[in-house]
């Protein structure tokens, strides 16, 4: 048998070899430490990159809708989006991260869906986007309206402003869409149920930043509106009423206002007591002069009549731009003099209350939206855009396929990344 002797310090091999085995552990655990800071700098680096690239696709917003109402969205077509982010994420990785896979979800996303345009729209208006807007007055927009030149996207409009092409009626987000509207609004018009102006005009609900955003950017009949960049000359009386024709809204706009103003000026009446004391005195005498009505009745009547002339009055006055108030005081009542009214010798020139302060026209749009369906009120306002859009500069335009987010999820370098985007 072979032995072996190893000249030397015995204490000094052993550290020596204790040494090459640290060395040796020291070099795998550091190649195990390189390993992992490169694939956790790998993840960081493919990470911003992706984030970067679908930020990259969320600037790819519509900018004429971004002008013109504040709406940011992006085109939803989900295979574009899917190069679009390999294009850009691909620009910035290494030949061995290049994405395999990327999937887009756009479920939850729709610009269609009420709360999401709702959100754009309060966003649009917290963030001061309005502020300074002079939509009205056709400052922004180049579209014309008028002769068709630049609105050939078959839309029919003429002075009637009336659109009657079905395929475009069809495709408006509000069709098949049921709401009662004002009939259901109108239910709460009553002696105590009627919601006071200050409630109408109150702010910090979300009701109030819509309807402030309908009455900015939307035109109305007594606005300076310029047709250049939008087709009905009504909007806002649009959204209210719903006809494709703007003489019908305008008159189914008036037909409300009378309705609400008839209600409230026959409260007024019975509330006043120097009034109703006028009217018993004439409804006595009626019957005493050979009346073949009771008092009851002819007080009714009465009570009635002078209602509707002072209603027609009011009409009157709103349309030549004068105010009328909500709930009006003695000293706002114009037509005094209830032996002309029951006379009929009051004509439909427009007499002056003795204080003449009120609300104007607008302010009666804004109780009309203020009493209107939530869903109603917000397809319709999607209604207005989508027609602009069309004759502005996109024929093909459509609400449903605008989006103000998305998902993605891809695979880079063996890592797995999820995200969410939206504006």
């Amino acid at each position: 048998m072979l032995t072996y002797r190893f000249k030397g310090n015995g204490r000094r091999g052993s550290i020596s070899v204790f040494i090459v085995i640290a060395f040796a552990a020291f070099i795998l655990v550091s190649s195990v430490l390189f390993a992992a800071a490169r694939s956790a700098a790998s993840k960081s680096v493919g990470d911003a990159v992706l984030q970067l690239a679908g930020r990259s696709v969320l600037s790819e917003f519509d900018r004429t809708l971004f002008q013109n109402y504040g709406v940011l969205a992006v085109h939803g077509d989900g295979a574009y989006m899917e190069r679009s982010v390999k294009r850009y994420a691909d620009a910035s990785l290494g030949d061995d991260e290049k994405l395999r896979e990327v999937q887009i979800g756009l479920m939850g996303y729709s610009l269609l869906d009420v709360d999401n345009f709702e959100g754009q729209v309060v966003d649009a208006v917290k963030s001061g986007w309005t502020v300074g807007k002079d939509l009205l007055r056709g400052d922004n927009g180049d579209g014309d309206f008028g002769d068709g030149a630049n609105y050939t996207h078959g839309l029919e409009h003429n002075s009637l402003r009336a659109l009657r092409k079905s395929s475009v009626v069809l495709s408006l987000p509000s069709q098949g869409y049921e709401s009662n509207g004002f009939a259901d609004a109108f239910e709460s018009i009553t002696a105590d149920g009627i919601p006071s102006m200050d409630e109408v005009l109150a702010s910090g609900t979300t009701a109030f930043v819509v309807n402030s955003y309908i009455m900015t950017i939307f035109a109305n009949r007594q606005s300076e509106a310029e047709a250049s960049s939008r087709f009905f000359a009504g909007e806002v009386e649009y959204i209210i009423a719903g006809n494709m024709d703007d003489n019908a809204n305008y008159k189914s706009v008036k037909t409300r206002i009378y309705a609400i103003r008839l209600a409230l000026n026959n409260v007024a009446i019975l509330t006043d007591s120097e009034k109703m004391k006028k009217l018993r005195n004439l409804a006595r005498t009626a019957v005493a002069t050979g009346g073949a009505v009771s008092e009851v009745v002819a007080l009714a009547g009465m009570i009635e009549l002078w209602a509707l002339a002072e209603t027609d009055n009011d009409l009157e006055r709103l349309k030549a731009g004068h105010d009328v108030a909500f709930k009006k005081t003695s000293e706002q009542w114009a037509l005094n003099d209830v032996n002309d009214i029951l006379d009929g010798i009051v004509g439909s020139s427009c007499v002056a209350p003795e204080n003449t302060d009120g609300q104007p026209y607008e302010d009666y749009l804004k109780l009309l939206l203020f009493m209107m369906n939530r869903e109603c009120k917000l397809l319709r306002m999607m209604d207005l855009m989508q027609i602009n859009m069309k004759g502005l500069t996109n024929g093909e335009f459509l609400i449903r396929e605008q989006f103000v987010g998305f998902d993605f999820s891809a695979v880079s370098g063996g890592d797995e990344f999820v995200y969410e985007n939206a504006y």
